[in-house]
């Protein structure tokens, strides 16, 4: 958000940069987009947790096809499945679009952690006995490749039978917002 806004960016000169990394939490779309038109550099983001030590997927340096609001695709030797939180069932359905619908982020390779210390409840409740980690993040994967993080399992509201992220809400209020203002 600084990159896109503040107006200290000014100051500076910064025309060798080329590429902007993001992680630790979430960057939507039009923030990425505003702040690489800003600075004149391509802005990617990834995404892993402490448990996967640093990271699970990345935008690769060479896929333009990517939507700046992706974290990526699985790094090599890591398995991600998405997740239905409700039945368990693996989500591989896409739509006509080429997407799924959102689901928990399981994931599994050689960043995973082995489990957390003395707490062997906390691990089995954490790693599956197929040694999935199941991250608590939902996400959505499109049949190009990539996953974009669309909320939080424990922050999922739940409405006739679907799965709302308040993040969608939160989105569609902004919008609101901006269509109001602007007339």
């Amino acid at each position: 958000m600084a990159l896109a806004k503040h107006p200290i960016v000014d100051q500076y000169d910064i025309s060798t940069v080329h590429s902007v990394f993001s992680g630790a939490a979430p960057l939507d779309g039009e923030t990425a987009d505003a702040a690489g038109r800003r600075i004149h550099a391509r802005v990617m983001q990834g995404y892993g947790l402490t448990e996967t030590s640093p990271v699970t997927h990345a935008v690769p340096h060479t896929r333009h096809d990517m939507p700046l609001s992706s974290v990526g695709c699985a790094l090599p030797n890591t398995l991600t499945k998405l997740v239905d939180p409700d039945t368990g069932e693996e989500i591989t359905e896409v739509d006509e679009n080429g997407q799924t619908r959102a689901g928990e982020v399981w994931i599994k390779g050689p960043q995973v952690m082995l489990g957390y210390l003395n707490k062997p409840d906390a691990t089995a409740h954490a790693i599956d006995a197929d040694g999935f980690f199941h991250t608590g993040d939902v996400a959505t994967y499109n049949e190009g490749g990539w996953f974009t993080v669309v909320d939080r399992v424990k922050e999922l509201i739940k409405y006739h039978g679907y799965q709302v992220p308040p993040a969608e809400l939160e989105a569609l209020a902004w919008a609101t917002r901006r269509w109001r203002m602007s007339r």
